[in-house]
């Protein structure tokens, strides 16, 4: 089910003073569903911070509007429903608070009451497994628990919507799985997750569907696995042995590369290869699995 629907968000910063003015966006259009997380990729500068801003309400696009369920709303996306946020650099929390002051002060912010808000609390702590660090200044926390903690902070209120730009960066791979697992678990329980990032192992492996923004504007939206099969990215190694001059020169033909001892080749061109190599024995086929980070650049080049 559609959770969130953006329609025709365009943007552009008008600078003034001679200056040329800014295109962020133009005519996006994107569906987020409940209980998926959606990957908002794109090179630096091609508008990704801006459409994350304008559906947290902190700008106004010049034109465009948010849906919820099919009915478009006016004003901010925080007036209509719960909405969490992780920004770059952890700033949603207070670094001279402890991590339970932390999630006490932002409970209280978001209307909790007393007696629910130490439940929440003292849940949210076990769950990013901080209940041991829960008196610690947040300032003297690892950059991967810091992480953890912004992570809770945002989803205090059990949000409807969670906004995550660059949840991982310069996280290790220990902390990055520990967030993975707890976004996991809000994805299941339906909430409708933004995430942008260039951890492009964090977007694989969170990941349902997949935006791409170039300049701008959408260039692709789909499904993590036509994305990840976009291009013929699957590419197969077959070895062989003896291979006569014809079969090379009409192999060569297929685009085929051939090498010492084996064969690659796209996925689509398997059975015209089979068909050449009849009737030889042919040895060990393996297949490379699609590497998310080629098959983005290689989108947004061309």
């Amino acid at each position: 089910m559609k959770c969130l629907s953006i329609r025709g968000i365009s943007k552009t910063y008008r600078r003034g003073n001679g200056a040329a003015d800014v295109i962020a966006l133009t005519g996006v259009d994107i569906d987020i569903h409940c209980g998926y997380v959606t990957a908002v990729l794109g090179l630096n500068g091609a508008g990704k911070s801006t459409l994350i801003k304008v559906i947290c309400g902190l700008i106004e696009p010049d034109s465009g509007h948010l849906e919820l369920d099919g009915h478009p709303i006016k004003g901010s996306l925080t007036k209509h429903c719960r909405v969490g946020a992780v920004f770059e650099g952890n700033r949603n929390i207070y670094w001279r608070l402890t991590a339970r002051e932390n999630l006490e002060y932002f409970a209280a912010v978001q209307g909790l009451s007393h007696s629910a808000s130490k439940g929440r609390v003292n849940e949210l702590l076990r769950a990013i497994g901080l209940d041991d660090r829960s008196h610690t200044l947040a300032g003297n926390l690892s950059r991967g628990m810091q992480q953890r903690l912004a992570v809770a902070v945002a989803v205090i209120n059990r949000p409807e919507v969670l906004l995550l730009d660059e949840p991982t960066l310069g996280v290790d791979l220990e902390n990055v799985l520990n967030i993975v697992a707890y976004l996991k678990q809000l994805k299941d329980d339906g909430t409708a997750i933004i995430l942008t990032s260039h951890q492009m192992d964090t977007v694989e492996m969170l990941s349902d569907h997949v935006a791409v923004l170039q300049s701008g504007r959408i260039k692709l939206a789909e499904d993590i696995k036509a994305f990840l099969t976009r291009g013929s990215t699957n590419l197969y190694s077959l070895s062989v042995d003896g291979l006569d001059r014809s079969r090379a020169e009409v192999l060569g033909a297929l685009g085929v590369v051939i090498g010492e001892r084996a064969l690659t080749f796209p996925e689509e061109k398997l059975y015209e290869v089979f068909d050449v190599l009849r009737p030889m024995t042919l040895g060990t086929l393996t297949r490379e699995a699609s590497d998310i980070t080629s098959t983005f650049l290689r989108t947004v080049r061309d």
